[in-house]
């Protein structure tokens, strides 16, 4: 797992920005840092303050710390009060093309937190103010509570932290996804709520899709991607299928074609066990960057719930952390390569895996909500997911997925013998083969 020295409880899990930095990521942030009144933002922060503590003293005052910090879809401000307390200011990347599908999609987010604060222990930071629109302070905002602590990242591959911390994060956090467990739904998709917070039905949900090739052919294409809206979806098969379906439509090369066909008879040899409903909520982006914890292993924060959905168990409370998983995203996996930074080996990863399921078959969850099997079986759900989106790292999941197929029977054909006979329309015997190779795949790794 790369480790980015920068992180820190300061950063609250962040990039800083570095403005010496001739390819500085932060310059795609620009046209957005202009718009903030950070005035009325300090002048929000402090009124939110004491409307939520009359007797707070005349006397603190709030400030902007800079420079600021990013992720991945959102600029981070943390706003510093004059008697240490200290919350952030999240921008989303969005913000200068806010559309009714963001305003969708943020005021889920802020009612599904709000939603899990109330029924689990699980440490998402509170929302104190937010809004869609930018009449306040220049950008749509949230105001939130600071998360103390380091983010995993930043600690899970420093060989001088004790091995027993590694293990406290993975119990403990197999304790606060099993809390997820409670939630069920009828459908795929986002929670929608009256305006007195309660959950009225499952929604569509919204995506930012970024195609980061297109952003490397094309200047021009927005780097926040272009927002979309899907479902609700009945079933976890249709919303494997849309997602399928939907980057298919993107292709035009052959053998990128022939692919999505091998991907859809990955979709089909799913074992129905692990598609039923009812559905659970999801945290979005189950890594090691958005959990916080002490120097212990002792978590003090979940962040970034963007984006949170409603999903099959194995790919929700069940599911893997994902960088226990990420031999089954090659692509993204860099034991073993000279620069890659450290990485966990793949019996070290197969030994922590063992590690989570095990911690959550100890909690003893009631067999109509939970079977071990789901997540014995949830890397390679999650691979097949990512793969029907991800179109930089679809086609090393494939060949991972075939070769895990085909087991020690090595595969009994090159990909580009398979897409040659795709696109002359004789490829039925290779798709058998690997129907029936996919099919057997659903096997516990012990």
């Amino acid at each position: 797992m790369n480790t980015d020295t920068s992180l820190s409880s300061a950063e609250v899990g962040l990039h800083e920005s570095n403005s010496t930095c001739s390819e500085d990521p932060m310059t795609t942030f620009l046209p957005i840092i202009n718009s903030i009144n950070f005035d009325a933002l300090t002048s929000l922060a402090s009124m939110t303050r004491r409307a939520r503590n009359p007797s707070l003293s005349a006397e603190v005052s709030c400030s902007v710390q800079f420079p600021p910090m990013y992720g991945s879809s959102n600029l981070v401000y943390v706003l510093a009060f004059s008697d240490g307390v200290k919350w952030i200011a999240r921008i989303p990347g969005k913000a200068a093309t806010f559309g009714p599908l963001n305003v969708l999609r943020m005021s889920s987010d802020i009612g599904t937190i709000s939603l899990l604060r109330a029924r689990t222990s699980i440490p998402i930071p509170e929302v104190f103010a937010w809004d869609t629109c930018s009449a306040a302070i220049g950008t749509p905002y949230t105001i939130e509570a600071f998360v103390e602590g380091v983010s995993v990242i930043a600690k899970w591959d420093d060989e001088s932290w004790p091995e027993s911390s590694r293990l406290t994060v993975l119990r403990n956090l197999a304790k606060f996804m099993a809390e997820l467990s409670q939630f069920r739904y009828d459908k795929i998709g986002a929670l929608c709520f009256t305006k007195t917070g309660e959950v009225s039905h499952v929604g569509e949900m919204v995506d930012n899709e970024i195609d980061f090739r297109e952003l490397m052919m094309d200047e021009g294409a927005d780097p926040w991607g272009i927002t979309s809206a899907t479902g609700p979806f009945e079933t976890t098969l249709s919303w494997l299928r849309t997602r399928a379906n939907n980057s298919m439509k993107k292709e035009t090369l052959t053998g990128r074609i022939a692919e999505m066909a091998l991907l859809h008879l990955a979709i089909d040899s799913i074992p129905p066990s692990l598609l039923p409903g009812p559905f659970g909520l999801v945290h979005p982006d189950f890594d090691s960057q958005n959990i916080f914890i002490d120097d212990d292993g002792n978590i003090t924060g979940m962040i970034d719930w963007d984006g949170v959905c409603t999903l099959p168990r194995a790919l929700g409370f069940a599911r893997y952390p994902s960088w226990l998983t990420r031999d089954w995203d090659p692509v993204c996996y860099g034991y073993g390569i000279p620069g890659s930074g450290r990485e966990d080996s793949p019996e070290q990863l197969l030994h922590y895996r063992k590690e989570y399921a095990t911690a959550l078959v100890e909690l003893d969850l009631p067999s109509e909500l939970y079977s071990a099997t789901e997540t014995r079986l949830s890397h390679l759900l999650e691979a097949i997911v990512i793969a029907t989106q991800n179109r930089i790292c679809r086609t090393q999941i494939i060949l991972k997925l075939l070769s895990h197929a085909f087991g020690d029977h090595k595969v009994p054909f090159r990909f580009p013998e398979f897409a040659h006979a795709f696109e002359a329309g004789t490829a039925d015997a290779y798709m058998a083969a690997v129907r029936e190779a996919f099919g057997g795949m659903w096997h516990a790794e012990w």
